[in-house]
């Protein structure tokens, strides 16, 4: 006889399987917005330009897109700021390639 599948019908979080102690240091998406909106005039503190540049890779298209618009180059270190670019550049080209795919 063929076994039957596998069934969980309830199946907890991730975040709540995992040790909490892999994310330390890994900032919300709320806490990066109210940062980034926190003193407008002023360029990003180099530790937190560099932070957001290092997790760009894990966001979405629409996230780094914001990031990158919701502050000026010069508020960016330059070595971060042509990262996020990059990924910029990178996911827009992903989405570019998915949208031609059905």
């Amino acid at each position: 006889t063929v076994p039957s599948p596998f069934v969980e019908t309830e199946v907890p979080p991730l975040t709540e399987c995992l040790d909490s102690k892999r994310y330390a240091g890994i900032p919300t998406a709320k806490s990066l917005y109210v940062t980034l909106h926190d003193k407008p005039k002023l360029p990003l503190d180099p530790t937190f330009s560099n932070l957001v540049s290092r997790i760009a890779p894990y966001m979405t298209f629409r996230q780094v897109s914001y990031v990158l618009n919701s502050r000026p180059a010069s508020h960016w270190q330059p070595f971060d700021l042509k990262r996020l670019r990059y990924v910029y550049a990178t996911k827009k080209k992903v989405d570019e390639i998915s949208e031609s795919y059905g």
